[in-house]
């Protein structure tokens, strides 16, 4: 039974073959159907080009025809230690912001961050400025912007201000006489906007008022600790005021002019310079007419006197009598002296 099963099978499969062999005979002797569709032509791929990187537009994307300047300080310190922040604005004849458009900048004194900046969307650029830590001069410094490539040009300047450095004078007596022989010792002191000595910048001496002097000398420069002094004569009795000038400060000093045997100061000895041998002493005079008590002081040897300070010391107090004062000097060795006298009131 199992073997005309499987004859049976084998059987139904040929017939089954001959049927389709024969199905296909039929339709070979008609006309063969239209293929409902067309096979399409296989395309050839196409290679992917490479995105190009997008560049950054450099024309202003209007004619720029406006610029303005405006400064987040109108001031900054002479010492450099802070900034100010300068806005640029561009636009054109609508007053409409304009990008892209190249503004380049100058300043007569002080620092910018950079010579040129470009305009972004809102029309707008930015930059600092500060003092140079190479000159601390008070001063007003004016930032000069010009837009590129336009005609006519557009400029604009806006005025910043350095400031901060002071000057401290001291002096010892401002009481002189007009012979020119009486003089005071003018200390100048300049600090920039930190507190910090300025070096090596000139410094300058002018008068004005009835009376006049002279200075010794004429000019100086002040040295790494920002210090100068002069000599200050009288030349004609009145009131005269000195000016001095160093790195853009000024600072003044009044004095008093007072004829020759009326004003206060040393008649004797008459001379400027006077000779004594190690061992001399001389006698220190004073003309104090206005005057209670005189200091007398020396750089080199001892001073001796009577009231109220009798000495002997390089500094000594004396009372005035009969509007005059004096003290002994007494030559301790080999050197220049420099006397001193001056209102101790």
């Amino acid at each position: 039974m199992k073997e005309s099963i499987n004859n049976l099978k084998i059987s139904g499969v040929l017939a089954l073959l001959h049927i389709a062999f024969f199905s296909v005979m039929l339709v070979s002797c008609g006309t063969a159907p239209a293929p409902t569709t067309t096979p399409t032509t296989p395309t050839t791929p196409t290679t992917p080009t490479t995105p190009t990187t997008p560049t950054t537009p450099t024309t202003p994307t209007t004619l720029p025809t406006q610029m303005g300047l405006a400064a987040s300080s109108a001031s900054v310190s002479s010492d450099g230690s802070d900034t100010s922040i300068i806005t640029v604005l561009v636009l054109d004849a609508g007053n409409a912001a304009v990008e892209n458009a190249t503004v380049t900048l100058s300043a007569t004194a002080g620092v910018l961050s950079t010579a040129s900046v470009v305009t972004d969307a809102t029309g707008k650029a930015t930059l600092t400025f500060s003092a140079s830590i190479i000159s601390k001069i008070n001063q007003t410094a004016t930032i000069t912007a010009t837009l590129s490539g336009v005609t006519p040009a557009v400029t604009f300047q806006l005025p910043i201000k350095i400031g901060g450095s002071t000057m401290l004078l001291s002096n010892v007596n401002k009481n002189l006489n007009d012979n020119g022989l009486s003089f005071d010792v003018l200390t100048v002191n300049v600090k920039d906007g930190g507190g910090k000595a300025i070096a090596n910048e000139a410094v300058t001496f002018s008068v004005s008022g009835t009376g006049k002097v002279t200075f010794t000398p004429a000019s100086t420069t002040l040295d790494a600790n920002g210090n100068a002094s002069v000599n200050v004569f009288g030349s004609l009795a009145g009131n005269a005021i000195v000016t001095v000038s160093a790195a853009g400060t000024t600072a003044t000093q009044d004095y008093i002019i007072s004829p020759t045997g009326t004003a206060f100061g040393i008649t004797a000895p008459s001379v400027d310079i006077y000779a004594m041998s190690v061992g001399d002493s001389y006698t220190l005079t004073v003309n104090a007419p206005t005057t209670l008590q005189v200091v007398f002081a020396s750089t080199l040897g001892n001073l001796t006197g009577t009231s109220p300070v009798a000495g002997p010391a390089s500094v000594i107090t004396q009372t005035v009598v009969a509007g005059k004062a004096s003290a002994t000097l007494t030559a301790t060795g080999v050197g220049s002296a420099t006397i001193q006298v001056y209102d101790k009131s």
